[in-house]
């Protein structure tokens, strides 16, 4: 086996055409390019010792993973926006969304919350979504860029969500005080569902960096009103929320209250 590499980018095979495309993303995300030939997918991972492969393709993108293919959709969010509509959802209520607000999503995958989020700013608010993968991070700027949404108000918040791959840590901790009005977490992988395949997926790829005291301590600076923290209900954590909000019955949302919102204004 060659030098581990996490992460790759090639070709269909016998995809000369998309060669140039490929090494030009390889270079713009820092990710190797691998020349494919006519070799199996299965190959390159037992070659590279890769965990996730980009195929470029003039189509859809989809990563490669040895628990299947990962492609970007828009899972609930369409649902979740539209109930949201009617009554403000529990992560809009945690977070306190209000028009015009910017907010950081530090643990955005495949940018589910972010659209949901995205969509209670209204037109002058905006969504900046860490994602410290290199191959997760682009594949959700390319489908925010062209997924087809059905309803207009997500590709409406789509367009208000801009990407940035980077570790929430080192993004922080270049953050002014009061950056943002709102940050929220979702550290999913420290109680994953076995059964789900797309969760296993996206695993295979995901960078798993634990939610540390030192991140919330930073999310707490740069966040004017609130830091939210997406929680199974049955262990809410050691952090000692200000605020709890159910969301169904298996989980929920820690807040800890920030500046102004921590004095009750």
């Amino acid at each position: 086996m060659d030098h581990a590499a996490p992460f790759l980018i090639t070709t269909p095979r016998k995809g000369r055409g998309a060669t140039r495309r490929a090494m030009e993303r390889a270079a713009r995300i820092g990710v190797p390019f691998v020349p494919r030939d006519d070799a199996p997918i299965e190959d390159l991972f037992d070659l590279h010792g890769a965990r996730g492969i980009w195929v470029e393709s003039a189509d859809a993108p989809v990563i490669h993973t040895r628990k299947g293919e990962l492609a970007y959709h828009e899972g609930t969010a369409a649902l979740r926006v539209k109930k949201n509509a009617s009554a403000p959802g529990a992560l809009a209520r945690a977070l306190d969304l209000r028009p015009g607000d910017r907010v950081l999503d530090a643990t955005l995958g495949l940018g589910f919350d972010a659209l949901v989020i995205a969509a209670g700013l209204g037109p002058a608010g905006s969504v900046t979504g860490l994602e410290a993968s290199p191959l997760l991070c682009e594949l959700v700027r390319c489908g925010l860029d062209n997924y087809q949404y059905r309803p207009a108000r997500l590709a409406q918040a789509a367009s208000r969500i801009t990407t940035v791959c980077a570790s929430h840590e080192d993004f922080l901790e270049q953050c002014e005080p009061g950056s943002f009005d709102a940050v929220y977490f979702d550290p999913m992988f420290e109680s994953t569902i076995e059964a789900s395949s797309s969760m296993q997926r996206l695993r295979e790829i995901a960078v798993h960096a634990p939610l540390t005291d030192r991140s919330l301590i930073l999310a707490r600076r740069a966040a004017r009103r609130r830091v939210a923290v997406k929680r199974r209900r049955e262990r809410p954590g050691r952090h000692g929320f200000d605020e709890f909000f159910p969301s169904g019955q298996s989980v929920g949302y820690g807040v800890f209250l920030c500046g102004n919102a921590a004095d009750g204004e």
